[in-house]
């Protein structure tokens, strides 16, 4: 049997210099990707890896976006003045509409290596996790299986009700990050394994972001490649490393 081709799912939408003042009020390293150069550079190291892969950008209805042709842009009525929240809407979104596994992801990645083989586990999410007190689970990349679609929507609303509920008011950055930590309460994250936990009805595989979703330190150069690392993220200032990383890899 052929493999299901895997949907990759990055979100992009204009934001205004004062929405990006308050972003960077709680990330001060928060930075616009102006003329789409990061997100091609990603979706390139995608398709070095997913040859077969199904590439889709979630965006508002006014975005200008300037990506490769195999890019798909799927386009609904989001508030681009609240990014984080409508990325989360738009998750949600998109898991209802459409089939196949899902890897949602930030524009600052880049793929190292074949990630298909996560998905041969059962397990309805899969998220990257990390040793910190305020966001042990990372947003950057996370993984949805086609195992129970109902399933996986299902964890997605939860997630998107908590953030509403309990962190509106973080609506424009972090909010769906502690969300998401309430939602799967305190768990080992000291650990540095791969492994499942059941989460009411669900399965949640938890990956290390060591492997994973791997960042240097905040001021460390990130110019190499770490061994056995299958996902670099390079957040905040960290982006001006992406080309040469890619330049490595491609």
């Amino acid at each position: 049997m052929e493999p299901k081709s895997i949907n990759f799912v990055a979100f992009y939408v204009d934001i205004s210099k004062n929405t990006l003042n308050k972003a960077q009020k709680i990330a001060k390293n928060v930075e616009i990707d102006a003329n789409n150069h990061y997100l091609n550079l990603m979706f390139k190291s995608v398709i070095k890896h997913h040859k077969n892969s199904n590439l889709y950008i979630i965006s508002d209805e006014n975005t200008e976006i300037n990506v490769m042709n195999d890019v798909k842009i799927v386009r609904y009525k989001l508030d681009n003045s609240t990014p984080m929240l409508s990325r989360s809407i738009g998750w949600l979104k998109f898991l209802k509409e459409n089939n196949n596994p899902t890897i949602f992801l930030d524009s600052d990645i880049l793929i190292i290596s074949d990630l298909s083989y996560i998905f041969s586990d059962t397990f309805h999410i899969g998220l990257t996790y990390r040793n910190s007190i305020k966001w042990p689970i990372n947003a950057g990349i996370h993984f949805v299986n086609d195992i129970n679609k109902e399933l996986s929507i299902s964890f997605y609303e939860e997630w998107l009700n908590i953030f509403k509920l309990k962190y509106s008011s973080q609506n424009v950055w972090g909010g769906d990050q502690d969300a998401i930590h309430r939602l799967l309460g305190e768990l080992n994250y000291k650990r540095k394994d791969t492994y499942f936990f059941n989460l009411n009805n669900y399965i949640i595989k938890l990956l290390n972001c060591k492997k994973y979703n791997f960042s240097t330190n905040m001021e460390e150069p990130m110019n190499y490649i770490p061994k056995k690392v299958k996902v670099m993220h390079f957040k905040g200032n960290r982006k001006k490393y992406m080309d040469t990383i890619w330049n490595m890899i491609k």
